[in-house]
């Protein structure tokens, strides 16, 4: 990547935000290599450069075009197979998803971390992301979710 884009974005105090479940489409449905060639394919969702640089990553999911769900996104992010060099850590993805995601949005103060004070806005998994082998992330199910301390979903069972 560019070290004048990666400082000017820095300069600028940009947030960049992405989709990582399309790192697999982008390379394998699109044939990113094939269609960019190597060189510029390379620096498709450079998380890692990105991350390393300073720069804020946020995560998304592009639904309806990839799955809405963050863990699915979450392993992409860290099983990256097509230059794996730009895999980052389950704890950087899952900053990307709260914390920097509170923070592009102007509202740390009150979400993105479980802290006195804040929202009340809390996800119940079946599984601790940052103990699960990275290829069992996706699979992780969300059991309870609550918005300012209400209950709003429930999985039975």
């Amino acid at each position: 990547m560019n070290p004048d884009l990666i400082e000017r974005i820095k300069e600028l105090g940009m947030t960049v935000s992405v989709q990582p479940k399309c790192v697999i489409s982008e390379f394998t449905y699109w044939s990113a290599i094939e269609r960019l060639g190597n060189k510029r394919a390379r620096w498709l969702y450079p998380l890692r450069t990105l991350i390393k640089s300073g720069i804020r990553v946020i995560g998304g999911s592009d639904c309806p075009m990839e799955p809405l769900s963050p863990l699915v996104a979450i392993q992409a992010a860290v099983e990256r197979q097509y230059f794996p060099e730009e895999q980052i850590t389950p704890k950087e993805a899952l900053q990307m998803y709260t914390i920097d995601a509170a923070v592009a949005s102007c509202e740390q103060e009150n979400k993105g971390s479980i802290k006195k004070g804040k929202l009340a806005d809390v996800t119940v998994l079946s599984g601790d992301p940052l103990a699960t082998s990275t290829s069992e992330i996706g699979k992780i199910e969300v059991k309870m979710t609550l918005v300012d301390g209400e209950t709003v979903f429930q999985k039975s069972g």
